[in-house]
């Protein structure tokens, strides 16, 4: 649908009213029936019986709910609230006899209500409400006798003086979801009048029409026209051959198992995918719920490869005025036939479900119970896999001294093979995917729960992409589903081919800011789905936003590159994503070549700029936060190794130095230079300064960032006072204390048993589970093999206010001696520039601590620069005189 033909096309709303219009017209109102006659089921409730004369003493169709009061409750007034609802609707009091064989619906009298008790306060606090939901389960599970009068049943639970919970079970033949708000908030109305002294506000105002009426009316309705009208349409819209859907399951027996046991998973969309999803919606010109319906049929399409699905939907059934406030059983099952042929893009696909779903609901008076005995359906299962969008408010009500709420309580019970509900909460999509345990296992299931939610993502940046590129997205494979022939395995070998794909957002879309390009091909949607992956994003990635102004660590990266290696096949090293730090420029590597050679660990954080570069050593992520404060005339580069690509393996800090003064020297030739670094890298930076000053070159700036000098610059206290300094730190920061140091016994011993040519290079980042502490730990033991020598020039050092035991990675005072300077007071010649900033040493470079310390860092700069650049036309003018 054109965006034209979507700003003209009806509101969600007005397409409601027109529908609802249209059925009335065609469903006759609803008229009285004599109680003295044989009173007929609805077609809706005489399914549900039959369904129970096949299965009996089932609890599957017993509907549970919690009922929450908080604040003061008068026991008795509850009794008579609810002997008032049940007296004002006869569904509550009604039953079911067979006579010789069809049943037929009796209505008692008897409204009586009283409150069986359990008190669970003389169970421990923390355990009250698992017991309370242990009980109402159990509750649950106890099957109704239909032929009795009143099918509910009311236990309350007392969890404290003012916490008590209601439970209510009542079976599904008399009740239904809608029927729930209206039992609430009849509660809530004849709760404060009768507290307060007064008589119900419905005592004398009996709704003058119940179930059994509308039973009695959809009975007759088979003979008039309206029906005829409607059943057409659906004899059209199912005619032909039709198969069940053929799930994929995980028991190659169960499609012999006939069982309703089941559970239930949830997911929930970050706001940004709900904004996204809705966005969509609004722009096609279509419903939410067909949004969702088609992404859901696009799912099942992928495991399936059935191009005509059936997937039902529940309605509400109560289009007539007079149905919106009575309680029973008016839900109905309308089935959504879509033909999957021909790969349409998903707009297209989305536009015939909505078209399907619209002209359904248009039909939803015809009984699923009179579509199932079509002569072509006869053996036929339509009802495998349900959707549906829940609209129906669940409202707290706040009366004097008195807050009510409630809740649906999900059963291990699942009617469907497949059965996934979704809700809009505040500004966030849930969802909860039913299944029966016999033919799915729970990673399945969540597998299945997590293609969804990529799924969804993949459409909204770009819905144009065909069904079979969908598809391609969904790793079926590694689930292991099985059908009947064994075929129902899912490729996910990925492609590098390039497939045009439309971009979905425009600069005025606003979904991430004026700049914002989406992917514009397959390859560009996979790269992008990866780094959303791995960084958690709730915002569409462009494909020339720059990755490190997302975030995007060292860590962060060497998942990126894993996750590439996993889809692509291909070795990309880390440097090479960070000297190509857009979707664009990583999906061009991807293109031209399956093999990388590393040819710089030199990384252009911010590479324009008129004055001297900086480099800082041993990261990159961490010193972009930098920008902001050096200005945009300040080039900066990153030094990075990566030994997981290369045949590069360095086993000190010399070597290390020597390798990236050689790439800095092309970047620039002659000096000063202008280097530094945080911890392990700052001691880098020194050993490169070390080798310039060696060849009589000019170091203009050496930055070191809680760098220690090595070796020996902390100094254990004796035995007795580092008890001492254990028994301090343990008092002012508890147990966490101890498991630091746990964790660092650990870390030691896994340490003390590498040999000694393992623990000599970086591991590969690939093949490391831990990579962040693999990274530090084989640097701490390069670090530890380093000598610092004297050396001629000068050192700004950037270092911590505090330290302590848990703020600090380095050191901690209550067990040493640390010495003053970190070390280097003794080690350098020239002048010390020390700067103190509050921080943690892992975090010092991040917010909320950069901004002193990057403003501090930009004029020592300037500084530096200037005294340098005396220095160099002094120099010009001396060899200009002589």
């Amino acid at each position: 649908m054109s965006n034209d033909t979507a700003a003209n096309a009806p509101s969600n709303f007005w397409h409601t009213v027109q529908t609802n219009a249209r059925l009335r017209q065609q469903f006759p109102a609803i008229q009285p029936v004599s109680r003295q006659e044989q009173l007929l089921l609805s077609f809706q409730q005489e399914r549900l019986w039959r369904l129970e004369q096949i299965y009996p003493d089932t609890s599957v169709y017993n509907l549970l709910h919690i009922i929450h009061f908080y604040g003061s409750l008068n026991l008795r007034v509850l009794e008579k609230s609810l002997q008032e609802i049940i007296q004002r609707h006869e569904v509550l009091r009604t039953g079911f006899v067979s006579v010789k064989g069809v049943p037929f619906q009796t209505i008692g009298s008897n409204n009586f209500v009283r409150l069986s008790i359990v008190d669970l306060t003389g169970i421990p606090l923390q355990e009250r409400e698992q017991e309370a939901r242990r009980l109402a389960l159990k509750e649950a599970q106890k099957p109704f006798d239909l032929t009795q009068q009143g099918l509910w049943r009311f236990q309350l639970l007392r969890l404290s003086e003012n916490e008590h919970w209601l439970i209510r079970i009542i079976h599904h033949i008399i009740f239904d979801g809608w029927s729930h708000n209206v039992f609430m908030r009849e509660l809530a109305t004849i709760y404060t009048a009768l507290s307060s002294g007064k008589s119900s506000p419905f005592s004398d105002s009996m709704p003058l029409l119940q179930y059994v009426d509308f039973a009695y009316t959809q009975r007759k309705w088979p003979q008039q026209a309206g029906f005829a009208t409607q059943l057409d349409y659906w004899k059209q819209q199912l005619s032909g051959k039709i198969s069940s859907l053929e799930l994929p399951t995980d028991n190659s027996n169960s499609l012999s198992v006939s069982t309703y046991q089941g559970d239930c998973q949830s997911l929930v969309f970050s706001t940004a995918l709900t904004k996204a999803i809705k966005t969509l919606s609004y722009q096609q010109g279509v419903s939410l719920f067909a949004t969702l319906l088609t992404a859901f049929k696009v799912l099942l399409y992928a495991y399936t490869k059935q191009a005509d699905m059936i997937v039902c939907s529940p309605v509400a059934g109560r289009h007539r005025p007079e149905t919106k406030k009575l309680i029973g059983y008016f839900n109905n099952m309308v089935l959504i036939r879509t033909n999957l042929a021909d790969n349409p893009n998903f707009c297209q696909l989305l536009n015939q479900v909505s078209q399907l779903a619209s002209s359904a609901y248009a039909n939803q008076d015809v009984p699923l119970q009179k579509l199932v005995e079509l002569p072509n359906l006869a053996n036929t299962v339509l009802t495998r896999v349900m959707f549906t969008l829940q609209n129906i408010p669940n409202p707290t009500f706040n009366l004097e001294n008195l807050k009510i709420t409630s809740e649906y309580i999900q059963r291990p019970i699942a009617n469907f093979d497949l059965a996934l509900s979704m809700e809009e909460k505040g500004e966030q999509l849930s969802g909860v995917l039913q299944y029966k345990t016999a033919f799915f296992n729970r990673g399945t299931i969540k597998a299945i729960l997590e293609d969804f939610q990529v799924l969804l993502e993949s459409i909204v940046i770009n819905p144009e992409q065909s069904l079979s590129s969908l598809s391609f997205l969904i790793t079926g494979d590694d689930k292991g589903l099985i059908t009947g022939d064994d075929k129902g395995k899912i490729s996910s070998n990925q492609d590098k081919n390039s497939e045009p794909v439309p971009a979905l957002y425009s600069a005025s879309d606003n979904i991430n800011s004026c700049s914002y390009q989406p992917p514009r091909d397959s390859l560009e949607l996979q790269v992008t789905q990866i780094l959303q992956k791995v960084l958690g994003s709730d915002r569409p990635i462009g494909i020339h936003d720059n990755l490190l102004s997302l975030g995007v660590s060292s860590l962060s990266i060497a998942l990126i590159a894993e996750k590439i290696q996993g889809v692509f096949q291909t070795d990309l090293p880390l440097t090479a994503i960070f000297q190509n730090s857009t979707i664009e420029k990583v999906s061009k590597l991807l293109r031209e070549s399956s093999s990388f050679s590393l040819t710089s660990p030199l990384v252009p954080i911010q590479p324009n700029g008129s004055k001297p570069p900086l480099f800082l050593c041993e990261g990159v992520g961490i010193y972009y936060n930098l920008i902001p404060y050096l200005g945009k005339d300040q080039p900066l580069y990153a030094l990075m190794r990566d030994e997981s690509t290369t045949s590069l393996h360095f086993n000190c800090v010399e070597a290390i130095a020597t390798y990236y003064l050689q790439h800095v020297k092309k970047i620039q030739p002659e000096g000063p230079y202008f280097l530094g670094g945080l911890c392990f890298g700052g001691l880098v930076a020194f050993e490169m300064a070390q080798q310039i000053y060696s060849k009589g070159e000019e170091v203009g700036m050496l930055l070191l960032v809680d760098t220690p000098a090595r070796p020996n610059v902390y100094k254990l206290k004796p035995t007795p006072l580092r008890m001492l300094g254990h028994l301090s730190n343990l008092l002012q920061f508890g147990l966490p204390y101890l498991r630091k140091k746990l964790e660092d016994k650990r870390g030691k011993y896994l340490r003390s048993n590498h040999n000694s040519s393992e623990t000599t290079s970086l591991p590969s980042f690939g093949r490391i589970a831990n990579t962040n502490q693999a990274f530090r730990e084989s640097a701490n033991r390069i670090a530890e093999t380093y000598q610092c020598q004297s050396y001629p020039g000068s050192v700004t050092l950037f270092t911590l206010s505090k330290r302590s035991a848990m703020i600090d990675g380095l050191f901690d005072p209550a067990l040493g001696y640390i010495e003053p300077l970190l070390g280097w007071g003794s080690i350098v010649n020239g002048e010390i520039d020390v700067y103190y900033f509050e921080g943690e040493h892992t975090s010092i470079l991040r917010e909320p601590y950069i901004k002193p310390l990057g403003e501090r860092l930009r004029a020592c700069l300037e500084k530096a620069q200037s005294i340098k650049s005396v220095k160099s036309e002094d120099t010009c003018f001396g060899k200009c005189l002589f």
